[in-house]
């Protein structure tokens, strides 16, 4: 809540009551992650070569990572389509004949070259962040080892191993149905 008595204005508030939910949020996200500072503080005299790997880097593997930042490229590109119209709807003010007069051009000018540099910075971001990805390759993990030897087997083989798969199927129905 925003509380201008506290504060010398109300955009000063407004500036406040941002920064206090902002803080908010990520304490949350770090809290859900596991990421207090006493495990960042671990991540770093890991990195510093002082320290065994902390225990919640364990969970965060290059796949992982990807997908984190996979769902961060995109939300800041799903941002793209609504900076584009702003920047739009700007620059028609702008061009506006009727709307010269009154508006102050210099603002106009730094905010519409302001929304179209955010607009190439999350497209230019998206596309090395993607590229990154790209190059990023995971050590194979003992499942997606045996996945691979799957995708390589013989159809004969995959019958057979099916075969197994139902008999054993079969006889755990058969144990459950005993206990």
């Amino acid at each position: 809540m925003i509380k201008s008595s506290q504060t010398e204005s109300l955009e000063e508030a407004i500036d406040n009551d941002i920064m206090n939910s902002l803080s908010n949020s990520v304490q949350s996200v770090q809290d859900k992650l596991g990421l207090d500072d006493e495990s960042l503080n671990q991540a770093i005299t890991y990195i510093a070569g002082t320290a065994d790997a902390p225990k919640f880097m364990e969970s965060f593997s290059i796949d992982k990572l990807k997908n984190i930042t996979s769902v961060a490229t995109i939300s800041q590109v799903a941002r793209v389509p609504g900076l584009i119209k702003l920047l739009n709807e700007t620059n028609g003010l702008i061009l506006s004949s009727s709307e010269l007069a009154s508006l102050d051009i210099e603002d106009l000018v730094k905010f519409s070259k302001s929304v179209g540099d955010e607009v190439n910075n999350i497209l230019a971001n998206a596309r090395k962040t993607l590229d990154s990805l790209q190059k990023m390759e995971s050590p194979p993990t003992s499942n997606q080892k045996l996945l691979d030897q799957l995708l390589t087997m013989p159809d004969e083989e995959i019958l057979l191993m099916k075969e197994w798969m139902a008999a054993r199927y079969k006889q755990r129905e058969e144990v459950d149905k005993d206990v």
